[in-house]
């Protein structure tokens, strides 16, 4: 069974988060990706976003960078909704 996510493709998933680099410095901030999943209609953004950093940020500097997004396409993919 998949999740209201598994209909995009993972092009698509990486244009939304790009999308939401405000800044536009290739990484996603814990701000960012909150917009990211509140655009993507999460239902539980604060937890979702908080799990996505843990699970994804290898390098655990708090930001999900451009090397990560595979990362991030793959665990959103994969969440419960």
């Amino acid at each position: 069974m998949g999740n209201k996510y598994s209909s995009l493709s993972e092009e698509q998933l990486a244009w939304i988060f790009k999308k939401h680099d405000i800044d536009r410095d290739r990484k996603l901030t814990k701000e960012e990706l909150t917009r990211a999943f509140n655009y993507l209609g999460s239902r539980w953004t604060a937890l979702r976003v908080k799990e996505a950093i843990r699970a994804v940020d290898a390098n655990h500097d708090g930001v999900i960078s451009l090397d990560e997004m595979s990362k991030l396409i793959v665990y959103v993919k994969g969440c419960r909704t």
